[in-house]
């Protein structure tokens, strides 16, 4: 009996299913820089708001807002696939702007012979929305 019990317990011990291995947690702050809010005159004519943190990203989606975002990886080890994201809590500050962020703008080119776009407007239904952009994190 006891010979099987420890058998039985060195099997469980060095059996390593995939599913205890998978827990990671990440906390990320950000605080935003002094004058980072600038307003500056677009292509267009009109006045927009731009947000600047050098350490970020630009969100890439021509007519959405041009803001900083920060995107996040996992390395995982072969083999091994992440089965959800769970977000325990997110805090926001709310930052009164006096125009509209700048939108995104279709990307320029690397060729001698390119046409300039013409200047991307704001897309309407999220400039117009009073929801939160972006309205999901991952």
């Amino acid at each position: 009996m006891t010979r099987r019990l420890f058998i039985f317990l060195m099997v469980i011990l060095l059996y390593e299913p995939k599913e205890l291995y998978a827990q990671l947690n990440f906390t990320q702050s950000f605080a935003l820089p002094d004058n980072a809010i600038t307003i500056n005159t677009a292509e267009n004519g009109e006045e927009y708001s731009e947000v600047i943190y050098p350490e970020l990203r630009r969100t890439n989606k021509p007519g959405t807002p041009d803001l900083p975002v920060k995107y996040v990886q996992f390395l995982l080890p072969p083999g091994m696939t992440a089965k959800n994201v769970i977000i325990n809590s997110v805090k926001y500050e709310a930052i009164k702007l006096n125009k509209k962020v700048k939108p995104v703008q279709i990307p320029i080119p690397t060729s001698l012979n390119y046409k300039l776009p013409d200047f991307m407007n704001p897309d309407a239904v999220i400039y117009e929305s009073d929801s939160p952009y972006p309205n999901r994190y991952c």
